[in-house]
């Protein structure tokens, strides 16, 4: 037990005292310390904060672990729990968006929906994790569902708009750290969305991943040239072209957002069958995936490794189309 261990030290030997604890932890060992270093208390094991004599619940200072001591106090006294019961639908894909959830015990399922109405499973939230913020930072519409799990209740605390948007004026640490949130779970939403992959996979690839954003007429992919990246199309539209005998690109297709290309090089021949630009007025934000990584998607999910080779038989087919109609001509 150590009360404010490094209160009185400089930062160099305060660092020394906290990589001792680290080695005792290692050991076996269980240290309690007290601590009013915010730096320190990130990177223990678990923190409890005491404000007045109360106890704020550590899944809300986990969960905004970027805010002050001040700040999470603040919060605690702004939001009371609310209990949803298993099944129950706490935000809704469409709707208007004007709260953020802090989940404080349970879990919580998240669902994108199909274009045929049928919902689809991508992730699931635990306690210390949050949701909601993609309306307040984006354009207001909630993008998933999220519902308690069937199994047992939510509790959750909710910020509305303006408690919201006070916190992230007052740290921008905060905001950046929702920002990269936002990217990384659309993106992990849309692999999801295309198939069942395994999430701790998944997660392991996603995690240090950073999208491309690209410019009208950008090629993407030239044919003729030898590659091996996957890409995945999280915004925008990409033609796919061919060359004729005398030299023109001819449009083969146009893939939007949620599509993918790039695998023909993976599965096939290295070298590139046709050139996908970015179409003309259009921007493409993209993510690449090495072919270790494609490697360990299609291990992952049977699903998606024969969605693949669907996708691979019908592209090849449609270049297959298109020689025969240049050469016809």
């Amino acid at each position: 037990m150590a009360d404010e261990p490094t209160g009185n030290l400089d930062s160099k030997t305060a660092a020394k005292i906290f990589s001792l604890f680290e080695d005792l932890v290692a050991l076996g060992k269980t240290i309690l310390m007290v601590t009013h270093d915010s730096d320190l208390a990130r990177r223990v094991n678990r923190t409890i904060l005491i404000s007045d004599g109360e106890i704020v619940n550590e899944y809300l200072v986990r969960a905004l672990s970027q805010l002050t001591q001040d700040q999470l106090v603040e919060v605690a006294r702004r939001v009371k729990p609310q209990v949803f019961p298993p099944d129950a639908s706490i935000i809704r894909e469409g709707e208007v968006g004007d709260k953020f959830y802090i989940l404080l015990d349970g879990k919580a399922d998240v669902y994108l929906t199909e274009p045929g109405g049928t919902q689809v499973f991508v992730n699931q939230l635990k306690r210390g994790q949050y949701f909601g913020e993609m309306a307040l930072l984006g354009n207001g519409i909630r993008t998933a569902t999220v519902k308690s799990s069937a199994e047992n209740p939510v509790t959750a605390v909710a910020l509305d708009n303006e408690a919201f948007n006070s916190l992230i004026a007052d740290s921008r640490t905060l905001r950046d750290e929702l920002t990269s949130i936002i990217e990384k779970r659309n993106i992990f939403n849309q692999l999801q969305a295309i198939s069942s992959f395994d999430q701790q996979t998944l997660g392991t690839i996603l995690k240090n991943m950073k999208p491309i954003e690209y410019e009208s007429g950008h090629d993407i992919i030239k044919q003729g040239d030898v590659d091996n990246v996957f890409y995945l199309l999280l915004e925008g539209q990409v033609d796919i072209l061919i060359k004729n005998e005398h030299g023109e690109e001819i449009l083969v297709n146009q893939l939007s957002k949620g599509a993918y290309f790039g695998e023909m090089a993976l599965l096939g021949n290295k070298r590139r069958q046709a050139t996908v630009r970015v179409s003309k007025g259009r921007s493409a934000k993209v993510i690449l995936l090495t072919p270790k990584e494609f490697e360990d998607l299609t291990i992952s999910s049977e699903e998606f490794k024969e969605h693949v080779k669907d996708s691979l038989g019908i592209r090849k087919k449609q270049l297959e189309n298109k020689s025969k109609q240049k050469a016809s001509k």
